[in-house]
């Protein structure tokens, strides 16, 4: 039987995603049934469509992507569509999607031209996908037979996953991304998508045979994704469990002997009210990283209130006190932008900026609002910032007082927003 070509849309940021689709596939014993080919670029499109390999066989390509990839996503399908031979695409092609941004808008996939948008999460319906793709790989119109067992083209998948059903270790892929620890969140800020998850948690035990594997496969830095690194195996927001969180960083250093432990940064940040001398002295005994992420947001006490961010300044500034205290620099998140953010309240917040990194020595890091399916604010637009306001922000970018991030931000909401305004312009 032939195999099928699994073709994969990857890059730098959805990279952690290709790489725990691939160990699920790897884990449920279908990597002998796929040919795996990656690309980025029209160019990479290219030179797969003409190789004979490629276009003699089924071909799924598949795409995990979150709203920043959108641009190049559009490119891709484009290309895609443009390069593979018609009438053969029309029998032996499919085209599929999952991730944060279809998992947000599906429809939004629909209209890009995916055959299959997968909405939620992917440990049951990713492993139901495989296994279908095998049992029709024979035969004749394998697009057809694909399509024809699903009643839409969005793939809404309810059944509860839990965390500890897949570990993010293979041999087909090279890449191990950081140990998922907590999903979900329970706070609902108005522009955050983590939150559309339900909150769960890895156990223990499904942690401590990570590091096993870790350290047998001799890796020398553990991270962690955890939307809330002092959160983890708390039953409720107001009761951090400490304790927890000291065992498993311990145990990691003292009994695997991992030595370079990362915690409380990207991808695990910190919640501002979650840091007293408790869980800095955790980080400060047991992890490498020196430096604490910690979302503000905003510098303006309203505009934090409207997010519902469920804390107020005054936690960032103690957050940022006791890091200080304990040898830590604290790296606060700021994000410019939000829908009816005007120039006095970014202004405010500048003025927080640097009372800030006068007062802690923190690193600032500025960003520039993105609408995110699934939220709130996902229908509402930036707001520019004002002249007096840009003008102050790139005095302090330019003399080290913050970065210059928000440039960007502010090119590829722009970008990004008028991609989804045609999607809402084309119903």
């Amino acid at each position: 039987m032939k195999k099928i070509n699994l073709i994969i849309f990857e890059t730098d940021v959805n990279r952690f995603s290709v790489a725990y689709l691939l160990f699920i596939l790897e884990k449920e014993k279908f990597a002998g049934n796929f040919d795996l080919h990656f690309f980025k670029t029209r160019d990479d499109i290219r030179n797969l469509s003409e190789s004979p390999a490629v276009s003699d066989a089924p071909c799924v390509f598949m795409f995990s992507f979150m709203s920043s990839l959108l641009c190049e996503v559009i490119e891709n399908i484009a290309e895609i569509k443009k390069r593979f031979n018609p009438s053969a695409f029309s029998k032996n092609c499919i085209l599929i999607a999952g991730g944060p941004h279809v998992t947000g808008d599906p429809d939004s996939g629909v209209k890009m031209g995916f055959d299959l948008n997968f909405k939620g999460e992917a440990e049951n319906s990713w492993p139901d996908f495989l296994r279908l793709a095998v049992e029709k790989c024979g035969e004749s119109r394998f697009r057809e037979k694909i399509l024809s067992c699903f009643a839409s083209a969005v793939v809404k998948d309810e059944r509860p996953v839990p965390l500890d059903r897949y570990l993010p270790f293979g041999d087909i892929y090279s890449l191990v991304p950081p140990l998922e620890i907590m999903r979900g969140c329970f706070y609902n800020c108005r522009f955050c998508q983590t939150a559309t998850c339900e909150v769960k948690y890895r156990s223990l035990s499904s942690i401590e045979e990570f590091f096993a594997e870790y350290r047998r496969r001799l890796f020398k830095r553990l991270c962690f994704i955890c939307p809330s690194a002092f959160h983890y195996s708390a039953d409720k927001p107001s009761k951090i469990n400490a304790d927890t969180i000291e065992w498993m960083l311990q145990t990691a250093r003292e009994k695997y002997g991992i030595k370079y432990i990362e915690y409380g940064i990207f991808p695990s940040e910190a919640r501002p009210e979650t840091i007293n001398d408790e869980t800095a002295g955790i980080i400060k005994k047991y992890c490498s990283n020196k430096r604490v992420s910690i979302g503000a947001q905003s510098g303006d006490s309203g505009r934090i209130a409207r997010l519902r961010r469920g804390h107020g300044l005054d936690a960032v500034h103690n957050a940022c006190e006791t890091l200080k205290r304990h040898g830590l620099t604290a790296v606060i998140d700021f994000i410019f932008g939000f829908p009816e953010e005007t120039e006095e309240e970014q202004l405010t917040t500048l003025a927080a900026i640097k009372d800030i990194h006068t007062r802690y020595g923190s690193r600032i890091q500025t960003h520039f609002f993105l609408p995110l399916p699934g939220t709130p604010l996902y229908s509402s637009r930036f707001s520019p910032l004002g002249q007096k306001a840009l003008k102050l922000l790139e005095k302090y970018s330019a003399g080290g007082i913050c970065t210059d991030w928000y440039a960007e931000g502010i090119e590829q909401s722009k970008r990004i927003c008028e991609v989804l305004d045609s999607f809402q312009n084309n119903l």
